[in-house]
């Protein structure tokens, strides 16, 4: 008798696409694609640590404004 198993993958990282810089973990976000091309079932989260009030506003001076994890990138879905 033949079983039929499906794969599941869940997918932990801190290199995720952000707004400024979308190739950023781009070697992720292909794996991903290339999971989701053959049929295999994953779950993508992006573990983004909070930061501080005082670094959040020296970053908001450096870089003019606080970078964003996109949630969607190339049909590829991370959750935060």
């Amino acid at each position: 008798m033949r079983r039929n198993y499906s794969v599941k993958v869940l997918s932990l990282t801190n290199l995720s696409p952000y707004v400024e810089n979308k190739s950023s973990g781009i070697f992720i976000t292909n794996k991903l694609k290339c999971y989701e091309a053959n049929g295999i079932s994953y779950k993508a989260i992006a573990i983004v640590k909070k930061d501080s009030r005082l670094i959040e506003y020296i970053k908001g001076k450096m870089l003019g404004k606080y970078s964003a994890v996109l949630k969607e990138i190339d049909g590829v879905r991370y959750e935060l």
